[in-house]
């Protein structure tokens, strides 16, 4: 509720306008992973800091993301959340329970409950949030459902309906909200504006910066270089399943993506 809360109200702006603020990176992280099916990879991910993951399709940095998450099996792979030791056994439901959460890019698989509402799928995360005394409590499910309806100004007329009804962009929406409802520390996004319509993607990219400027670690995966342009504090390209670059800053433009995607 206090990271919705910082969240709203907030104005929209596209992209371009979108002003990426100086990181220092260098504190201690809020995430640190290790994985050594590629390349020994190392990643670690400050608090308010903006992460993002490039490289051509297959090359490795969606099985870095999804093992992260605890989505994908890495052999032996860790993952330390803040001070916390480094654990392997690693898998979705803990890593959200260490305050790290996870939006997969195959919302309708993965992410979503197609023929259930919005008001449920909004929610599915934070059942103990919109529980009382064990039993869930329609009044607070409601509550928090329409926060995030209008927190990412998901169009629909209500949380009663079918996810299903609503448009990719929307469905989307939807999924980011609920991983928003669990207060993470981290959160995880796997090429999160894939298929989806200018606008909805222009209300993400304001969520996103804006959970930076709270203090949430932000890692997301992108198929698009604009969006790692517009809105990375720091860059890692992926080629040959292995960690080939990592670009900060103002060194993080279309050409030196596409050159260290392409492994020149």
């Amino acid at each position: 509720e206090r990271l919705l809360a910082q969240l709203a109200g907030k104005a929209l702006e596209p992209l371009e306008r979108i002003a990426r603020t100086p990181h220092d990176a260098t504190g201690a992280p809020a995430l640190t992973a290790h994985i050594p099916d590629l390349g020994d990879a190392r990643i670690a991910v400050a608090q308010g800091e903006i992460l993002g993951l490039a490289g051509l399709q297959g090359h490795g940095q969606k099985h870095a993301m999804r093992a992260i998450a605890g989505a994908d099996s890495s052999r032996g792979a860790t993952v330390a959340v803040g001070e916390r030791k480094p654990i392997r056994r690693l898998n979705v439901t803990r890593m959200q329970r260490l305050g790290v959460a996870y939006v997969p890019e195959d919302r309708g698989t993965e992410g979503l409950i197609l023929k259930h509402s919005v008001r449920l799928n909004a929610t599915l995360s934070a059942l103990r949030r919109v529980s009382r005394l064990g039993f869930l409590s329609r009044r607070a499910e409601t509550a928090a459902a329409d926060h995030v309806i209008s927190l990412l100004s998901v169009k629909t007329h209500t949380s009663a309906v079918a996810v299903e009804t609503l448009s990719g962009g929307n469905q989307q929406k939807v999924l980011i909200g609920r991983s928003l409802l669990v207060e993470p520390r981290v959160v995880l996004l796997d090429d999160p504006t894939r298929g989806i319509d200018a606008g909805a993607k222009a209300d993400i990219y304001r969520v996103l910066r804006e959970l930076a400027d709270s203090g949430v670690a932000v890692v997301f995966n992108s198929t698009e270089l604009p969006e790692l342009v517009g809105l990375c504090d720091r860059v890692l390209v992926f080629h040959d399943d292995a960690i080939v670059a990592e670009l900060v800053g103002d060194e993080i433009t279309e050409p030196a993506l596409l050159k260290n995607m392409l492994g020149a």
